[in-house]
């Protein structure tokens, strides 16, 4: 009857128990990961800058989806963003790909088009970095590059609404990778418990059959 109970396998409450028998232990795993998952977070998260510029078209009388996705898939192009690349940034004569390095296909791949729902004719033009100064200089030949396009080339009229480029929270970034430590810390606790309980019950196991063949040997010694 206690062996079919043993089968039977760990209830919650058996689980739960165990987890509290060792719970210092739980407590000491679970802070110290967490503390060093903070501790790299602080050190090694760099500040992420989010340039962005949002364009509305002025010339469409629909509600304008169509046409922003058109804008898009314009703007998504090898050509565009080999003008981009080869934009010259402020009156210094050095262009982007010079200061920074960008070939227009590893750029095309940093930057994102978005069209914005109900919002006739709206689409954003977004491209991140760690250095702000790039963030706010690639942005700009971006859009100075948009407008180029869409207004003499495509003869689209567009007008932008907003530009910017500013740091995204860094707090929220180093808080996001501690709670995922703290519950990599816990779980790997939880594992640690359970196998330090494994190896107490196998030694248990083992002392046991030792002291049984101790009394067998003396028990045939004694016949």
């Amino acid at each position: 009857m206690q062996e079919n109970a043993n089968n039977q396998g760990l209830t919650l409450k058996d689980f739960l128990s165990i987890i509290w028998s060792k719970k210092l232990l739980v407590l000491i795993i679970t802070v110290v990961i967490t503390a060093l998952t903070a501790v790299g977070s602080l050190i090694f998260t760099k500040t992420t800058y989010n340039a962005g510029c949002t364009m509305l078209m002025t010339n469409t009388s629909s509600a304008g989806e169509i046409e922003a996705n058109k804008c898009v898939i314009i703007l998504n192009t090898q050509n565009f963003f080999d003008g981009v690349v080869n934009a010259e940034i402020g009156d210094t004569g050095v262009t982007v790909k010079e200061k920074y390095g960008w070939e227009k296909a590893t750029l095309r791949d940093k930057v994102s088009f978005t069209v914005i729902e109900n919002v006739g004719g709206a689409f954003q033009i977004s491209f991140e970095s760690t250095n702000p100064d790039e963030a706010e200089e690639v942005m700009q030949a971006i859009f100075d590059r948009a407008m180029y396009v869409l207004q003499d080339t495509a003869n689209i009229g567009i007008r932008p609404i907003e530009l910017v480029h500013e740091p995204l929270a860094e707090d929220r970034q180093i808080f996001l990778k501690t709670a995922i430590g703290g519950v990599a810390g816990l779980v790997i606790a939880i594992v640690s418990v359970f196998v330090l309980r494994a190896i107490e019950k196998n030694k248990a196991q083992k002392l046991v059959a030792s002291a049984q063949s101790e009394e067998v040997k003396e028990t045939e010694s004694q016949e």
